[in-house]
């Protein structure tokens, strides 16, 4: 069923689609493409409108758009419990590292999870977290602990031998009761 609510996505965001053009945005062969839009009109979430004797129109029905409003609702639920997640495993870090007398260092990046720690960090006003941009001018120093969430900043880190915090690869849907620097 992941594929009908990838199609009712696109139908929403375009009913002046064709078939055709909806597979190639879909990634679905014409086949299988057409199956799922027969499914989805006998479900009452589609409707096909005969344009001309050679072209269709697939439009979402108010049970189509109900269902589409429910899933952004329900990703934009999901993603706020999970910013408040990374939220409250910040808040665990900065305080089991500032016990243990360790400065924590957030490399600078350009992506979402960044900003939304950057974020995080300017609406707490965490003084425990300094941004960084070039983490060997940190290599040696033994009270330090980076804050990280790709591969790439993981390999760095121990190529440079510098323990660090994966705060994603942390990150549960509950709370953790122990925290742990990886090294």
């Amino acid at each position: 069923m992941e594929h009908d609510e990838l199609v009712l996505s696109q139908l929403s965001e375009n009913q002046q689609v064709s078939q055709r053009q909806l597979a190639q945005q879909t990634n679905l062969s014409l086949g299988q493409l057409n199956l799922i839009l027969h499914r989805l009109v006998s479900r009452g979430l589609v409707k096909i409108e005969k344009i001309s004797s050679r072209s269709l129109r697939y439009v979402l029905t108010p049970q189509g758009i109900a269902r589409n409003t429910k899933r952004t609702y329900n990703f934009v639920r999901s993603a706020y419990q999970q910013i408040m997640n990374l939220q409250q495993q910040l808040m665990d870090v900065i305080q089991l590292e500032e016990k243990a007398g360790r400065q924590l260092y957030l490399p600078r990046a350009e992506d979402e999870v960044y900003e939304t720690l950057q974020l995080l960090i300017r609406e707490h006003s965490w003084q425990q977290i300094d941004l960084i941009d070039d983490l060997a001018v940190l290599t040696g120093q033994s009270n330090v602990v980076i804050i990280i969430w790709t591969e790439e900043q993981e390999l760095l880190c121990q190529r440079h031998q510098l323990p660090y915090y994966h705060i994603l690869r942390h990150l549960t849907v509950e709370r953790p009761d122990d925290l742990e620097v990886d090294a």
